[in-house]
């Protein structure tokens, strides 16, 4: 008796624990990507290529923290999905969209540092600002759409009362 007292004692530990993680992470999360955000904003000098492949990520970033951590919360702390099906699907459709965005924005990064690397003296030529807001774009879009099917066909778990 004892015992399961303890194990049950244990687990409220544990959900309390990820419940605060999550919650300290979003906070981090929000606070970071903004002060990012916010920098870029203020900057005056001229910018480079590299720097508009940064702010996607610090806006996909942002976006995680404010649209997908907070509906982690209370499932860490309860195990329980409360917020209903269409929120559900909704936050795990923005999940891996923005998951897919940064992939692809580190994927973009690296040809970037490559042509840098590898043709230092065509680089200008090739990375323009106007091709990299359009692959930008296309990373957007491209990841908006692709992670489309999981809203139609996810599942979500049923609340249990």
């Amino acid at each position: 008796m004892q015992e399961m007292s303890y194990l049950q004692d244990n687990s409220k530990v544990e959900a309390l624990t990820k419940a605060v993680l999550i919650s300290i992470l979003g906070v981090a999360i929000v606070l970071s990507n903004l002060l990012i955000i916010a920098t870029y904003a203020n900057f005056k000098g001229p910018t480079e290529v590299i720097n508009y492949y940064l702010l996607s990520l610090a806006i996909a970033d942002l976006l995680c923290g404010l649209l997908v951590v907070p509906f982690s919360v209370y499932p860490a702390l309860t195990g329980e999905w409360m917020y209903g099906d269409i929120v559900c699907r909704f936050t795990g459709y923005l999940e891996v969209t923005l998951w897919a965005v940064s992939v692809y924005t580190f994927m973009w990064i690296s040809v970037d540092r490559y042509l840098a690397v590898r043709k230092p003296l065509r680089y200008e030529t090739v990375q323009t600002k106007t091709r990299c807001q359009c692959w930008m774009v296309f990373t957007w879009i491209s990841a908006a759409l692709l992670c489309c099917p999981p809203i139609l066909a996810t599942r979500c778990p049923s609340r249990t009362t």
